[in-house]
């Protein structure tokens, strides 16, 4: 969604900011028309998550 920063997600009480931000991204043609692809894998004791998506890159380290 080219959405500078999350950093202000994890403080809940700037979350409505965010969703604004997104709720705009999508509404523009070019980003709200991208797709998302969600898979998992189950092993025994392990669940694995990969989200991928027509988007930029991000700093992974910066996310989290």
């Amino acid at each position: 969604m080219e959405i500078v920063s999350i950093s202000n997600v994890v403080d809940l009480d700037n979350i409505s900011e965010f969703l604004d931000d997104v709720e705009t991204q999508m509404a523009e043609d070019r980003l709200g028309k991208r797709r998302l692809k969600i898979s998992a894998a189950w092993e025994t004791k392990r669940i694995s998550v990969r989200i991928e998506d027509e988007g930029q890159s991000c700093d992974f380290d910066t996310v989290m």
